[in-house]
């Protein structure tokens, strides 16, 4: 099969797997290790399912074993044995899974149904509980996150809802806080028969129509992907080390920081974080070739809230540093780096929803 593409000029590797359930990883296994046995160089790209709250997901796709009254810590153990068993089976560098933390609910019924916008309350555990698992495998992790719009039915409830500029950024900077190495968006034109049933795509939900026009997300994501460029001879070399959450008080709907076992862990420089109002998302991450430490701080609140319904989603942040340093540098979501004077060891910042700064 790969003798008809692999010298063409275009080829870029083969799609393996699509969210596969816990009795495909030795199959996978298997095809994995054949591709790269006829070309080594090939890139095979796996997409594992994300965790999910619904205890229904344990027996059906992470261990076979059925626990109907699983507590959000015995779905992390089945989620972990799910990623692990793929792991094991490829034998492949990388993690890679499937990430969409901008979902939509409809609540109520007949016309008092209304559209709630939310974030997944198992995304943030996700990601920390896979980086986790890199870390200690040395691997890296990759991740197809959402841009398009997907609903169930034509005139049915969304599902998956459009990312606006503040929400992409807000995934960009949550998955670089976390150390990911390559960010793949799952964008979808109209299908030529979308799903009546399950899922379907709008037009002008994705980075381009099927008649070839851009949509205001393509342009946006452009320049997202330059600020990417320009950030990335930096943030690249960062791996992720540890993380935490900082709360106040829960002001909006943060049900995605309180999911299962947020890790409190220590970091190596810095000794408090404090912040004004919500919750605040703060890792470590360590360039281990040339011995430096980074920090994201991250205002985790959704950004629907702002955008929609007009609250004032800012947070005033402050780190304190543990002595060490009398300066940092701080690089915003452009890439753009500005060295700061620290002020009895600390730094404040503010900022809006979605928005980081990395130290």
């Amino acid at each position: 099969q790969l003798a008809l593409y692999k010298d063409h000029p275009a080829f870029y590797g083969v799609m393996l797997a699509d969210e596969p359930s816990y009795h495909s990883a030795y199959c996978y296994g298997e095809i994995y290790k054949s591709i790269k046995r006829v070309m080594p160089e090939c890139y095979v790209q796996y997409n594992l399912c994300p965790m999910e709250q619904d205890t229904a997901a344990i027996e059906r796709i992470y261990t076979g074993v059925a626990n109907d009254d699983a507590t959000s810590a015995q779905i992390e153990t089945a989620y972990r044995s799910y990623v692990v068993k793929f792991l094991d089976a490829l034998g492949t560098d990388y993690i890679q899974y499937d990430d969409y933390p901008f979902k939509s609910a409809t609540d109520g019924m007949w016309f008092w149904e209304k559209t709630t916008p939310y974030v997944d309350p198992t995304s943030l555990r996700n990601i920390q509980l896979i980086a986790e698992l890199a870390k200690e495998r040395g691997l890296d992790v990759k991740v197809v996150t959402q841009s398009c719009i997907m609903k169930k039915g034509t005139d049915g409830n969304v599902l998956i809802r459009q990312i606006t500029e503040d929400d992409a950024r807000w995934l960009n900077n949550y998955l670089m806080g976390f150390g990911v190495k390559q960010i793949n968006y799952f964008t979808y034109w109209p299908k030529f028969a979308n799903s009546t049933s399950g899922e379907y795509f709008e037009g002008n939900g994705s980075f381009i129509n099927r008649d070839g026009t851009t949509t205001d997300l393509y342009d946006f994501m452009k320049t997202i992907m330059a600020n990417n460029t320009a950030f990335a001879p930096t943030i690249s070399h960062f791996d992720y080390n540890a993380s935490k959450v900082v709360s106040n008080s829960y002001k909006y709907s943060d049900d995605h920081i309180v999911w299962g076992t947020m890790t409190n862990d220590s970091f190596k420089f810095v000794n408090s974080v404090t912040t004004s109002t919500d919750a605040t998302l703060v890792t470590e991450l360590y360039d281990k070739d040339n011995y430096n430490y980074m920090y994201m701080v991250m205002n985790t609140i959704d950004p629907y809230e702002k955008n929609t319904n007009g609250k004032d989603t800012s947070q005033t942040i402050t780190v304190t540093f543990d002595g060490t340093f009398d300066m940092v540098y701080v690089y915003d979501q452009t890439g753009a780096r500005t060295s700061v004077q620290l002020t009895n060891n600390t730094y404040t910042v503010t900022l809006t929803a979605g928005q980081a700064v990395y130290l």
